[in-house]
C-alpha cells in the first residue's frame, strides 16, 4: 500500500510541473486540457470556469457512472492524467478519491439516441464545475457556444447526486439552442443548489422543459433573458421545486403556445415573483397552470394583456391557498381561458380589472369573498 502511495505522489508531483500546450496543433489529436490552478483548499480554489472542462470533484471516495449513448466516444481524465474512453452503448463506472478530479470530453453534437436511450452520468458526494461544452468541442470547447443536435444533453444528470461548489461554476455558454437540447438534464438532482446561467435570447421548442423538475435544494432560478420564445420552452421548468423562493424576471412580450406551463408548479415557497409578466400578445396556453399550488404566494404578477386566447390562464393559480392580490386588465375572454385559475386561493383578496370591463364574482371563478376594484 506504501508503494502505491509513493507511485501516486511522484506521479502527481511529476504532472503538476509537466508544461502542457494549449494552442491548437493540426499534427497533435491529442486531448490539451487547460491547467487548473493547484490548491489543496478547495473552498480558496477559484478556476476560470469558461476553460474548465465539465469536472466532477470528489468531496469524499465515490464512484461515478457513465452510460455513454452518442455515437461516438467520451472521453475523461484523472487529475489530468492518461485519457480513457468510454465507447457508445458503453457502461462504465469510475471510481475517485477524495479530491480527484474527472474531467469529460467528446466530439458529439448530442448525447441522445432515442427516447429511452440517453447519455447519463451519475455521481454522489461530487461537485460539478466547468463548461459543459467540453462534451461538444474537445479542444475549443472555450469558445464554442452553438449547440447542432437536438435533445443535446438530455436527462444527462437526471436523479444524479451532484453538488454545487461553491466557488467553481457550471456554465452553459451556448446562445444557439436547439429543440429539447438541456431537457430533463438536471431532474431530481436534489442535491444542486444552484443553477447555472442561461444566457440565450433566442429558445426552441421544449429547450428547457423538466430542467430543474424537483433540484428540492434549489432555492434561486438563474435569471432568463430570452425574449424571444418557442413552444413549451420553459415547461415544468422549475415544477416541484419546493425550496425556490425567487423567481427570475420574464421580459418576453410575445408568447408561444405553452411557453411557461406548469414552469411553476408546487413550488411551495415561491414568495418573490416578477413584478409583471408584460406580453401583451398572448397564446394558447401560455400560462398554463404556471403558479399552480404555489401555496405561500401572494401577490400575483400583473396582468396587462386584454385579449386571452383560450386555455391562457387555465388554473394558472390555483390552489395558491396564500394570494390575495390579482391585477388583470383582460377584456376579451377566449374558451377555458380562465378555467378554474383563482380556485382554492385565499378566501379573502383584492381583483383590479379594467375600468370598462366586467366581472363578476363566481363567473370566471373570482372569488366570492374578493373585492373588485378598477384600475385607474
Amino acid at each position: 500500500m506504501k508503494k502505491v502511495h509513493l507511485l501516486f505522489l511522484v506521479l502527481a508531483t511529476f504532472s503538476m510541473c509537466l508544461f502542457i500546450s494549449c494552442g491548437d496543433d493540426d499534427d497533435d489529436d491529442s486531448l490539451e486540457p487547460p491547467k487548473e490552478t493547484q490548491n489543496k483548499d478547495i473552498e480558496d480554489e477559484t478556476i476560470d470556469p469558461y476553460t474548465t472542462p465539465l469536472t466532477l470533484e470528489a468531496i469524499d471516495w465515490t464512484s461515478v457512472s457513465v452510460h455513454n449513448e452518442a455515437v461516438g466516444n467520451i472521453i475523461y481524465r484523472i487529475n489530468n492524467g492518461e485519457q480513457q474512453i468510454i465507447s457508445p452503448e458503453e457502461f462504465k463506472t469510475i471510481s475517485i478519491s477524495k479530491g480527484d478530479k474527472l474531467s469529460f470530453y467528446g466530439d458529439n453534437t448530442r448525447y441522445y439516441r432515442d427516447l429511452f436511450n440517453y447519455s447519463n452520468i451519475k455521481a454522489s458526494d461530487c461537485y460539478i464545475y466547468g463548461n459543459i461544452m467540453s462534451l461538444i468541442n474537445s479542444k475549443n470547447f472555450a469558445s464554442e457556444k452553438k449547440l447542432t443536435g437536438h435533445n443535446t444533453f438530455s436527462h444527462l444528470f437526471e436523479l444524479s447526486k451532484i453538488k454545487s461548489h461553491p466557488n467553481k461554476p457550471l456554465v452553459l455558454p451556448a446562445t444557439s439552442l436547439t429543440e429539447s437540447c438541456y431537457s430533463s438534464m438536471f431532474s431530481y438532482c436534489f442535491e444542486l443548489t444552484i443553477a447555472p446561467e442561461l444566457p440565450a435570447n433566442n429558445l426552441t421548442k421544449y429547450c428547457y422543459a423538466n430542467m430543474f423538475y424537483s433540484c428540492d435544494a434549489l432555492t434561486k432560478a438563474p435569471e432568463l433573458p430570452a425574449t424571444n420564445l418557442a413552444e413549451g420552452c420553459y415547461s415544468m421548468m422549475f415544477g416541484y421545486c419546493t425550496s425556490l423562493t425567487t423567481a427570475p424576471s420574464l421580459p418576453a412580450t410575445v408568447m408561444t403556445k405553452g411557453c411557461y406551463e406548469n414552469m411553476f408548479t408546487d413550488c411551495s415557497k415561491l414568495v418573490n415573483v416578477p413584478s409583471i409578466l408584460p406580453a401583451l400578445y398572448l397564446a394558447e396556453k401560455c400560462y398554463y397552470c404556471m403558479f399552480k399550488d404555489c401555496v405561500s404566494l401572494i401577490k400575483a404578477p400583473e396582468l396587462p394583456a386584454t385579449t386571452l386566447p383560450d386555455y391562457c390562464y387555465y388554473m394558472m393559480f390555483n390552489k395558491c391557498i396564500s394570494l390575495n392580490y390579482v391585477k388583470c386588465l383582460a377584456k376579451t375572454l377566449g374558451y377555458f381561458s380562465t378555467y378554474c385559475w383563482l380556485e382554492d386561493v385565499s378566501a379573502v383578496g383584492t381583483f383590479v380589472k379594467d375600468k370598462n370591463t366586467t366581472w363578476n364574482k363566481g363567473e370566471n371563478y373570482i372569488p366570492e369573498g374578493w373585492t373588485i376594484v378598477n384600475n385607474e
